[in-house]
Protein backbone atom coordinates (compact mmCIF):
# COMPACT_ATOMS: atom_id res chain seq x y z
CA UNK A 1 0.00 0.00 0.00
CA UNK A 2 1.27 3.64 -1.29
CA UNK A 3 1.14 6.30 0.99
CA UNK A 4 1.11 10.44 0.77
CA UNK A 5 1.56 12.98 2.61
CA UNK A 6 -0.99 14.87 1.04
CA UNK A 7 -4.07 15.11 -0.81
CA UNK A 8 -5.08 18.37 -2.73
CA UNK A 9 -8.98 18.34 -3.75
CA UNK A 10 -8.45 19.62 -7.34
CA UNK A 11 -12.43 19.64 -8.24
CA UNK A 12 -13.44 23.41 -7.75
CA UNK A 13 -14.47 25.73 -4.76
CA UNK A 14 -17.13 23.93 -2.48
CA UNK A 15 -20.37 23.98 -3.54
CA UNK A 16 -21.82 22.99 0.37
CA UNK A 17 -23.08 26.95 0.83
CA UNK A 18 -23.54 25.83 4.57
CA UNK A 19 -19.39 25.91 4.46
CA UNK A 20 -18.63 28.38 2.69
CA UNK A 21 -16.81 31.76 3.86
CA UNK A 22 -17.04 33.87 1.30
CA UNK A 23 -18.39 37.09 2.85
CA UNK A 24 -20.81 37.33 0.80
CA UNK A 25 -21.87 34.02 0.22
CA UNK A 26 -22.11 34.21 4.06
CA UNK A 27 -24.24 37.51 3.91
CA UNK A 28 -26.87 36.22 1.42
CA UNK A 29 -26.79 33.32 3.62
CA UNK A 30 -27.47 34.31 7.10
CA UNK A 31 -30.24 36.16 5.59
CA UNK A 32 -31.99 33.70 3.98
CA UNK A 33 -31.05 34.91 0.35
CA UNK A 34 -30.33 31.33 -0.66
CA UNK A 35 -32.35 28.44 -1.13
CA UNK A 36 -29.34 25.91 -1.12
CA UNK A 37 -30.38 22.68 -3.38
CA UNK A 38 -30.85 19.71 -1.27
CA UNK A 39 -27.75 18.29 -2.34
CA UNK A 40 -25.56 20.85 -0.87
CA UNK A 41 -24.02 21.21 -4.01
CA UNK A 42 -24.92 24.95 -4.92
CA UNK A 43 -27.70 26.93 -5.77
CA UNK A 44 -31.62 26.78 -6.33
CA UNK A 45 -32.78 28.81 -9.11
CA UNK A 46 -36.13 29.05 -11.16
CA UNK A 47 -36.42 29.53 -15.14
CA UNK A 48 -35.14 33.14 -15.32
CA UNK A 49 -31.96 31.93 -13.37
CA UNK A 50 -33.09 34.07 -10.72
CA UNK A 51 -31.60 32.81 -7.53
CA UNK A 52 -34.67 31.00 -5.08
CA UNK A 53 -34.50 32.13 -1.78
CA UNK A 54 -34.81 29.82 1.56
CA UNK A 55 -38.06 30.81 1.29
CA UNK A 56 -38.98 29.24 -1.62
CA UNK A 57 -39.18 33.33 -3.60
CA UNK A 58 -36.90 34.07 -5.88
CA UNK A 59 -34.70 37.35 -5.50
CA UNK A 60 -36.53 39.87 -7.64
CA UNK A 61 -32.64 41.06 -9.51
CA UNK A 62 -30.42 38.66 -8.56
CA UNK A 63 -29.46 36.09 -11.16
CA UNK A 64 -26.82 33.04 -11.40
CA UNK A 65 -24.99 30.78 -14.36
CA UNK A 66 -21.88 29.00 -13.10
CA UNK A 67 -20.67 26.02 -11.58
CA UNK A 68 -23.09 26.47 -8.51
CA UNK A 69 -25.89 24.87 -10.70
CA UNK A 70 -24.81 21.47 -10.51
CA UNK A 71 -27.56 20.05 -8.41
CA UNK A 72 -30.08 21.68 -10.80
CA UNK A 73 -28.53 21.46 -14.48
CA UNK A 74 -25.49 19.45 -13.72
CA UNK A 75 -23.20 20.38 -16.32
CA UNK A 76 -22.80 23.83 -15.90
CA UNK A 77 -19.14 24.25 -15.86
CA UNK A 78 -17.53 23.89 -18.85
CA UNK A 79 -17.55 26.55 -21.64
CA UNK A 80 -20.56 25.34 -24.40
CA UNK A 81 -22.37 24.81 -21.14
CA UNK A 82 -21.71 28.15 -19.48
CA UNK A 83 -22.81 29.76 -23.22
CA UNK A 84 -25.65 28.13 -23.60
CA UNK A 85 -26.79 28.82 -19.76
CA UNK A 86 -25.75 32.33 -20.45
CA UNK A 87 -27.92 32.67 -23.55
CA UNK A 88 -31.37 31.08 -22.09
CA UNK A 89 -30.63 34.51 -18.57
CA UNK A 90 -30.07 36.58 -21.52
CA UNK A 91 -32.95 35.23 -22.90
CA UNK A 92 -34.89 35.87 -19.81
CA UNK A 93 -34.23 38.96 -19.07
CA UNK A 94 -34.59 40.27 -22.28
CA UNK A 95 -37.20 37.91 -24.27
CA UNK A 96 -36.56 35.83 -27.30
CA UNK A 97 -34.25 36.79 -30.10
CA UNK A 98 -36.41 37.28 -33.38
Amino acid sequence: MTSYAAVVNCTGPSSDLKRVSDPLIVQLREHGMLGIDSEDLGLRVDDSYRIIRYDGHPLAVVRYVGPLLKAQFWEATAVPELRSHAVRLVDAMLGPRI
